[in-house]
């Protein structure tokens, strides 16, 4: 004789192993999209240097200065540049056109850790004459330096960043952050 509890058993069980198989393939499919993330970042191109900033760049301009720390990360402005594109100009495929124009910040970053720390392009704004906050242009970033800076303790790195600003936008400053939620730094920067 058949059990009337063995319908309801079967059931739970059938939606165990569904589970079961949907939660695999979650944590499959994450782990594929890091695989993946981390293969297309791993062939950054950044610049390594030891030296700090360009000496034609004044300590403050504006009445702030061109260097400082948020968090761990010290910030050093070294210029300022307007372009028609960003990203990997040798590359056509890799090239990102402004709606504007770009204002390409060159700074360096120094890690004054003693662990290695991840350079973040997302947070890294410039603020215009009017006040208005510019973000970096991600993409662009990403398609010059495809892969995740990290930033070895002592060690300092030279960094590109494009920002999409109105034609004829003057920068009054850039707002440096060691991370999303940083509170960040704002420098000052040389004229373009």
């Amino acid at each position: 004789m058949s059990n009337p509890d063995e319908p309801a058993k079967n059931g739970i069980l059938d939606k165990i192993k569904k589970w079961d198989t949907r939660k695999k393939v979650s944590v499959a499919a994450l782990a594929a999209l890091l695989v993946i993330a981390l293969i297309i970042l791993s062939t950054c191109r950044i610049t390594v240097e030891t030296s700090t900033m360009s000496e034609d760049v004044p300590v403050v301009v504006d009445g702030l200065p061109t260097t400082g720390s948020d968090g761990d990360l010290e910030f050093s402005v070294a210029s300022t540049r307007r372009a028609d594109a960003a990203g990997d100009t040798s590359n056509e495929a890799l090239t990102v056109t402004p709606e504007g124009e770009f204002i390409l910040l060159t700074f360096t970053v120094h890690n004054t850790s003693t662990v290695p720390k991840m350079y973040s392009t997302v947070p890294q704004v410039i603020i215009g004459e009017n006040g208005t906050r510019y973000p970096s242009d991600t993409t662009a970033f990403l398609y010059a330096n495809p892969e995740i800076v990290t930033i070895q303790p002592d060690e300092t790195v030279t960094v590109t960043e494009a920002f999409d600003v109105p034609k004829e936008t003057e920068i009054r400053a850039f707002e440096a952050h060691e991370a999303v939620m940083s509170h960040g730094v704002r420098l000052g920067v040389p004229k373009t």
